[in-house]
């Protein structure tokens, strides 16, 4: 396969991961508070970064949220698209634990930071500041709820992710490596 239509192949990739995660998180996500949603659209941006890197999970990330953000009555706010970026570049990061061995405590320890940083803390921050927590909210409730929803949604995201790697589903997509070896996606 040639260079070109490898990244022609990535880019279409990374724009069907992009616009997974919207349907994910606008379509059959459930947001019952302004500052509250429950989804898995992390799921495809935390895939982007383990599969093609940091910049790419980034990217994904944000051209997510943006995609998203049209589709949300609340509209584009770029301070709330660093915490899909921070998924993405996360997983990217912290990719080599899981070429080396993809389990549950290292695709964790992949997803975790930016969960934590990204979507609990700094989101969190600014759900607060911005006045979507509620004028009578305490900050420090708002990001206790906030660790304790994306520790279990990325505690789920890995069992996925997970599932994934065994059914040798990404392999079979030539996305990964064949166990084995030792190159990178």
């Amino acid at each position: 396969m040639s260079r070109r239509s490898m990244n022609t192949r990535r880019l279409a990739l990374l724009a069907a991961l992009a616009a997974l995660s919207v349907i994910l998180a606008r379509i059959l996500g459930f947001q019952p508070l302004p500052y509250l949603r429950l989804s898995f659209e992390d799921l495809p941006i935390i895939l982007a970064g383990l599969l093609f890197g940091p910049a790419a999970g980034a990217l994904t990330g944000v051209a997510a949220d943006l995609a998203g953000g049209l589709l949300s009555p609340y509209g584009i706010n770029p301070v709330f698209t660093v915490g899909p970026m921070a998924m993405g570049l996360s997983a990217g990061l912290l990719r080599g634990l899981v070429v080396r061995r993809a389990d549950y405590p290292r695709l964790l320890a992949a997803i975790l930071p930016g969960a934590v940083l990204g979507r609990a803390i700094w989101n969190g921050c600014w759900l607060y500041a911005l006045g979507f927590a509620g004028a009578d909210a305490a900050l420090a409730l708002l990001l206790a709820q906030r660790l304790l929803q994306y520790a279990v949604v990325s505690c789920l995201n890995a069992a996925l992710i997970l599932a994934l790697f065994r059914a040798r589903v990404l392999e079979h997509l030539r996305l990964w490596p064949s166990a084995g070896t030792e190159d990178k996606p």
